[in-house]
């Protein structure tokens, strides 16, 4: 997913994960796990999880901060702090949010987030690609962060044929058609009109 900023992708992904690890096995539930860029975003994400676990699964749910262990390829371990949400449903979504490189034993959909700003976005692909055997999910989705740098490389390989990804493409200009600013406008209290909405995005195109 390539996205304009502050387009709602990652909060849309919140609450997909929601309702992928609130549903059922039998229904297509299975564990979530969210490799954001930063610990402050992880924590954001799994603060999105837990409103939507209650508003649209109706599930009471705590965020637990638990540590994870990291496993280099070298056989060194590192402890990062994660987040985690468990359902009802025996599944978990975890905001494993300082780039783990080695998550070789889990499995279910993986949401790489902000790739392009990751310190090593190809390493956390090859540890997650085993995922797919039983039937995971990977998502990679970001802003860019200039032209020489491994997100624009796979965004490049995808669209070329090279990789299976598919690209999904959100622009600012597209978020901005489907209510971008009508939402702002909502938040702040503010009144919507079309002079508003072009001034704006001028504003924050400038």
């Amino acid at each position: 997913g390539v996205k304009g900023r502050r387009t709602g992708i990652t909060f849309a992904e919140a609450l997909d994960h929601t309702l992928i690890a609130a549903a059922k096995r039998s229904a297509g539930g299975q564990n979530c796990f969210y490799i954001g860029d930063t610990k402050a975003t992880g924590r954001e994400f799994i603060g999105y999880v837990a409103h939507f676990a209650k508003i649209v699964a109706g599930d009471l749910v705590t965020v637990e901060e638990f540590l994870f262990e990291d496993q280099k390829d070298d056989g060194t371990t590192s402890m990062i702090s994660a987040f985690r949400v468990r359902f009802s449903s025996g599944f978990r979504v975890e905001a494993l949010s300082s780039r783990p490189e080695n998550i070789r034993g889990l499995q279910g959909v993986v949401c790489i987030d902000e790739a392009a700003f990751h310190k090593d976005v190809r390493a956390v692909l090859d540890a997650v690609n085993a995922l797919l055997i039983w039937g995971g999910k990977i998502r990679v989705i970001s802003t860019h962060n200039g032209v020489l740098n491994p997100f624009n490389d796979l965004v490049r390989e995808a669209r070329a044929g090279k990789t299976p990804f598919s690209i999904h493409d959100i622009p600012f200009g597209d978020a901005v058609k489907n209510g971008l600013f009508k939402r702002v406008c909502l938040m702040k209290g503010e009144t919507w009109t079309p002079e508003a909405e072009a001034a704006w995005e001028a504003k924050i195109r400038g």
